[in-house]
């Protein structure tokens, strides 16, 4: 149950799997920008809910069919941590905490729908759905949060959430000594068919953590000179949450 799968890159489930991804982050966002003030509030907060609550359920459901382990099904995994992040600032939306989502949220989650590497053999319907949910919800948080609420990242932050994820590592990497566990690929890399999966342990963690860097700093780039050409065309309103 436990046993880790891939879908065949340019196949075509992946085509249909990553459209609809694409699509459905692309119509919640218009249907945002175009909802009341009220409107937006409440799209925000059922986005938050619904993603605690997958975090939640998934649990029970594993347990349901046997396939609940600790070293396996923990919340540990930074995308599976993020989704939490994701929930909670979509509710309470908060500087510190948005920046965190941006940076883990958005990366992780495009890496994880173009190079998808399931928790399972792919075979239960319903566990492929929270995948794509999951993975489809962090990068579509931190983007509601910067389109429709014009929240921002402020300078440095890639570098301060750099340096906060190094402080997990060691962490993680205890809890997986101790239970024997992967979390994170800190104990054994993934088998995604990603080309940032480079070298033998211990050297491609090294390559994930420089990657990781030039990611948030990328992430950092990219979305405040998008949000200063969007502004062109469409100027949101200061909005209370």
């Amino acid at each position: 149950m436990n046993q880790h799968s891939t879908i065949e890159l340019f196949s075509t489930e992946w085509f249909i799997k990553t459209i609809l991804s694409i699509a459905t982050i692309c119509l919640v966002l218009m249907i945002g920008l175009r909802l009341s003030e009220n409107g937006k509030k409440y799209l925000r907060i059922s986005l938050g809910i619904s993603c605690l609550l997958a975090a939640i359920l998934i649990h029970p459901y594993l347990v349901s069919i046997g396939g609940w382990s600790l070293q396996n099904s923990l919340p540990l995994h930074l995308c599976t941590l993020t989704e939490i992040v994701a929930g909670v600032v979509l509710i309470w939306p908060r500087q510190r905490s948005f920046e965190l989502l941006g940076y883990w949220g958005i990366p992780g989650g495009i890496h994880s729908i173009l190079t998808p590497e399931l928790l399972h053999t792919g075979e239960d319907g319903w566990l492929m759905f929270e995948y794509y949910f999951l993975h489809t919800n962090l990068v579509l948080a931190p983007l509601f949060l910067m389109v429709v609420l014009n929240m921002r990242l402020t300078d440095k932050s890639w570098l301060r959430i750099f340096f906060v994820t190094q402080l997990c590592l060691p962490v993680i990497g205890l809890i997986n000594w101790t239970l024997g566990s992967n979390y994170m690929y800190l104990a054994e890399k993934p088998i995604a068919d990603n080309p940032l999966v480079i070298g033998k342990w211990p050297w491609y963690i090294l390559v994930f953590d420089l990657a990781m860097l030039v990611h948030f700093y990328l992430v950092f780039i990219i979305s405040t000179k998008w949000m200063k050409i969007s502004h062109i065309f469409y100027k949101p309103k200061n909005i209370k949450v």
